[in-house]
C-alpha cells in the first residue's frame, strides 16, 4: 500500500518533466504540467506517511522475535523518512520558481528556469540518499525472519533489491552535469 503510488511520483513524473541538461525545457514542462507535479508531490507525501505505518507494523510483527533487533530496524526505517520529505521541498521550490509570482520579478527568466532545474535535480539526488539510508533497515530485518534458509534468502533479496530498483529509476538524473545551464 505504501509503495503503490511510488512509480508515479518517483519515475513517471520526473521522466515527463525533467529535460536533461535543458533548464528552459524543464521549466516549460513544469509550467505546462503543474498538476502532474502536484500529483507527484502528493504521491510522495502519501508514500512517506504510509512508510511510517509500515515501520510500526514491522516492529510489532518482529518484536516477539527479538525486541532490540526490531527496534533497530524500525529506527533505521524511520531515519530515511525526513530525508525523503526534504526531497519534496525541492519539488515545491521548483513549482514556486516557475509560478510567475510577483516577488520573483527581480530574477531573469533564465535564472528562474535554471533554479527550477536545479531544484528538480536536487529532488532526484535527495531521493537517492533517502533510499540508500533507507535500505540499511533491510539488513537488520533479514536477521529477524525465519530460520529457514530459503525464506531468509527470499526475505533478504526482496528487501535488498527494493531500494535498488527505486534507485535505478532515479539514478539517471543524478550524474548529469549541471554546468550546461
Amino acid at each position: 500500500m505504501a509503495s503503490v503510488p511510488a512509480p508515479l511520483g518517483l519515475v513517471y513524473v520526473p521522466n515527463k518533466l525533467i529535460a536533461l541538461n535543458d533548464a528552459t525545457a524543464t521549466a516549460n514542462n513544469i509550467r505546462a504540467s503543474e498538476s502532474l507535479l502536484r500529483l507527484g508531490i502528493a504521491t510522495e507525501l502519501w508514500q512517506a506517511i504510509m512508510f511510517i505505518f509500515v515501520a510500526l507494523a514491522l516492529y510489532h510483527l518482529f518484536k516477539a522475535v527479538n525486541r532490540a533487533h526490531a527496534l533497530t530496524m524500525m529506527i533505521l526505517m524511520l531515519v530515511s523518512i525526513p530525508i525523503f520529505l526534504l526531497s519534496v521541498v525541492n519539488e515545491i521550490g521548483a513549482l514556486l520558481l516557475v509560478s510567475g509570482a510577483d516577488f520573483l520579478s527581480v530574477f531573469d527568466p533564465g535564472q528562474l528556469n535554471a533554479l527550477a532545474y536545479i531544484f528538480m535535480r536536487l529532488h532526484s539526488r535527495t531521493i537517492l540518499v533517502a533510499y540508500i539510508v533507507g535500505s540499511l533497515w533491510s539488513f537488520r530485518s533479514e536477521s529477524l525472519s525465519c530460520d529457514q534458509v530459503l525464506f531468509r534468502a527470499f526475505w533478504a533479496t526482496c528487501f535488498f533489491l527494493h531500494p535498488l530498483v527505486i534507485c535505478r529509476a532515479v539514478w539517471p538524473f543524478c550524474f548529469y552535469q549541471v554546468t550546461d545551464l
